[in-house]
């Protein structure tokens, strides 16, 4: 079952000026130690471009947060996901351990409770999502179940009430993971992190050029990288076309489709076995 996610950027600015990642970037990281993804992150127009630059290599789509944004972050969402995981960017230290029960519950709309409060991130079924989009995505209205839960990074009122130094300092151990960057050679390497989130971004948006600014990457470049796969595969991966609803003239052929599908599906199963092992060599991925 594919689980993605949608934020939405609330202009939490950064913790304090030592602190080396946004509450976005911190809150992403999280979901991707769980295997949740693609990502959308809906960013207010002014503030587009710099949340572009920040999450330029971390695999994530940012959308204006507008009606066109929102329709496209559900076109997007709702034809690749079973299921996503809803949240403000303000709830950056929200646990693996609740991410994971709340994934693993059983429970089809669900989302945690503490000390008597909503928090966040909302499990939901993804065919829902156009619904929330046209009432709000941060008021929902849908009959969640409620899972108990003593973590306090789930709610938005922990970082105005002064206790993300207490729980950044929780979080810290969490942090110490394994990461695999996977890359598949021919003659040269032709495909790897870069190269998929390109591809993915190219689908998302139908543009080589749109792709490439969010990925902080020149317009020759980009088409560089995709020179390289497509000589070494001897396939058409990236065709050009006319149109497209930013104006863009790209779009990714079905062998390209199955081609990123195989290669996130890899990407994921060698990433749940650096987990495994490294919980079993190391201890868990909090005892290193």
């Amino acid at each position: 079952m594919k689980t993605g996610a949608i934020l939405v950027e609330t202009g939490t600015a950064a913790l304090d000026a030592s602190a080396p990642l946004s509450p976005a970037q911190r809150l992403v990281r999280t979901l991707q130690c769980v295997g949740v993804g693609p990502i959308v992150l809906l960013t207010p127009l002014a503030s587009l471009e710099e949340q572009e630059k920040r999450m330029a290599h971390w695999g994530v789509l940012c959308l204006p947060d507008h009606a066109q944004g929102r329709a496209d972050a559900v076109d997007f969402l709702v034809s690749r996901c079973d299921r996503l995981l809803l949240a403000p960017s303000d709830v950056p230290f929200v646990s693996t351990d609740t991410m994971g029960i709340l994934l693993n519950c059983g429970l089809p709309l669900v989302r945690p409770r503490c000390i008597g409060r909503d928090g966040w991130p909302i499990l939901l079924p993804a065919q829902r999502l156009p619904e929330l989009a046209e009432a709000g995505l941060l008021s929902p209205r849908l009959p969640a179940a409620r899972l108990a839960s003593d973590d306090e990074g789930t709610l938005r009122e922990s970082l105005a009430e002064g206790k993300w130094p207490l729980l950044r300092a929780l979080r810290r151990e969490e942090a110490i993971r394994p990461t695999v960057k996977l890359r598949l050679c021919g003659e040269r390497p032709f495909l790897g992190p870069g190269v998929a989130q390109l591809l993915s971004l190219i689908d998302a948006t139908e543009s080589v050029r749109m792709a490439s600014q969010q990925m902080g990457l020149s317009y020759s470049k980009a088409w560089k990288m995709i020179s390289v796969l497509e000589e070494e595969l001897g396939e058409a991966v990236v065709l050009r076309c006319q149109g497209g609803k930013h104006g863009g003239s790209a779009r990714i052929s079905p062998f390209g489709l199955d081609l990123l599908e195989k290669y996130r599906r890899l990407e994921e199963e060698c990433q749940a076995f650096a987990r495994s092992r490294f919980r079993a060599i190391f201890g868990g991925e909090r005892s290193v």
